[in-house]
């Protein structure tokens, strides 16, 4: 009890106190860096610890949107180690057979640029999806060996985006207020995709689980940073995820989902702030995204074999809104992750998008036929699957591939890889 509870607290709030003093950024990536080790290699309740004293800085040290969301910084402790130990070992680098369809998508979206209005933009946004799909993907199936190691990063993934969702509620306890959230720098449309992405997974282990307590928890703040992010696609996403899970799990898990549909949606009509509710049933929002792929299907008939050029969907508005807006807020991101690339790259972007998607997915189904029957193996899988589905519901709702869910569905797409191709030990 004293080593595995105790002693991680002390020394989580001993380095609190000490780290008040520092600057703030030093003192998130080191707390960031110490947890993400102690989490994958030592000691998970250190992890946990550490990583509670870092969720408290931003409200204390004003750290706000001036860094990149927690979860990156969590995510990028881990896999610079990682990824030097890749690069040293060039020689023995293991390519997963998904990476063929990526690098396709990639060449495709950054053939983009010739015709692109901003192509400063393009090179910036085409960089980014490379770091995060090639780099993330590459690193975790040349350094991931064993289920533990997948369940420690589950787990250490799940802790992240649940202190993410506790921050968004502690934010909107403080306000009173949905409209600008941020946590981190990350926008409260985003939040709701990394949410939906993460919840699938954390709801599976509550069921599964012999040790229910933690994960409920984790759940918990998932579900509530879930709630208080407004985005009804991800509130969708997280529901067909999780659906997606009990058709795998069995007929008894449908009905447990079904209960707690309804305790959270009596929850919703009777406990939720009157404003909280105007704001997730109005309609606004509903037709704004309208008038966005109003303006996306002008955009792709206007240039349909190679788009406005990636990340240039805000060139197709100007031109079908004139100088004119109105009162319309003129959104850089059409909301929806089809409209998104059929206007930017066209009919030739969409086509290797729909391949990498198909590839995809079809890797994951068939490695759940193939993994045992309940085993940790196959509950991996089936998470991780339900939330890759959650994250493209979202996706058709609101904005993809952003900061924080973007960098995790590639991580998401790495785990996969290795779970299907890689023999992995039981340690």
């Amino acid at each position: 009890m004293f080593y595995k509870v105790i002693l991680p607290a002390i020394v989580a709030l001993f380095l609190g106190a000490l780290f008040y003093i520092l600057p703030s950024n030093f003192v998130l990536f080191l707390i960031a860096g110490v947890a993400g080790a102690a989490f994958l290699f030592f000691n998970s309740k250190i992890g946990i610890g550490l990583l509670a004293v870092a969720a408290l800085f931003p409200f204390y040290r004003q750290i706000g949107p001036a860094i990149v969301p927690l979860v990156d910084v969590l995510l990028l402790s881990v896999f610079v180690p990682w990824l030097l130990i890749t690069a040293l070992y060039s020689k023995m680098i293991q390519i997963p057979k998904i990476l063929g369809s990526i690098i396709f998508m990639l060449v495709v979206f950054a053939g983009t640029v010739f015709i692109a209005h901003d192509k400063a933009t393009t090179i910036k946004e085409i960089l980014q999806l490379v770091l995060f799909a090639i780099i993330y993907t590459l690193t975790i199936y040349n350094n991931i060996s064993s289920i533990s190691i997948v369940k420690k990063m589950m787990g250490f993934l799940s802790v992240g985006v649940a202190l993410l969702g506790g921050l968004a509620v502690i934010q909107f306890l403080q306000t009173r207020s949905v409209i600008g959230i941020y946590v981190l720098g990350l926008h409260k449309n985003a939040l709701g995709g990394l949410m939906s992405l993460a919840f699938p997974y954390v709801l599976m282990k509550v069921f599964t689980s012999e040790k229910k307590l933690g994960w409920i928890i984790i759940a918990v703040f998932n579900g509530l940073g879930l709630m208080v992010s407004l985005s009804r696609g991800a509130w969708l996403g997280a529901f067909v995820g999780v659906l997606i899970i009990s058709a795998f799990l069995g007929k008894k898990y449908f009905r447990t989902v079904f209960l707690a549909v309804c305790i959270l949606w009596l929850a919703f009509v009777f406990f939720i702030p009157s404003n909280f509710k105007e704001a997730a049933t109005s309609i606004k929002t509903l037709s704004d995204r309208q008038v966005y792929w109003q303006i996306a299907t002008s955009g792709f008939l206007k240039n349909p074999i190679y788009g406005w050029g990636y990340a240039n969907y805000k060139y197709a508005a100007y031109e079908y809104l004139g100088i004119r807006k109105g009162n319309l807020f003129l959104s850089i991101d059409p909301h929806n992750m089809l409209y998104r690339f059929a206007v930017e790259t066209g009919v030739v972007g969409l086509s290797a998008f729909f391949v990498f998607s198909l590839v995809l997915f079809r890797r994951g189904y068939i490695a759940i036929g193939v993994a045992r029957n309940k085993t940790e193996k196959w509950y991996l899988l089936v998470g991780i699957y339900g939330g890759l589905w959650a994250y493209y519901v979202h996706g058709l709702f609101d904005v993809f591939w952003t900061r924080g869910a973007g960098s995790l569905f590639w991580i998401y797409v790495g785990l996969i890889s290795v779970l299907a191709e890689r023999k992995l030990s039981s340690k």
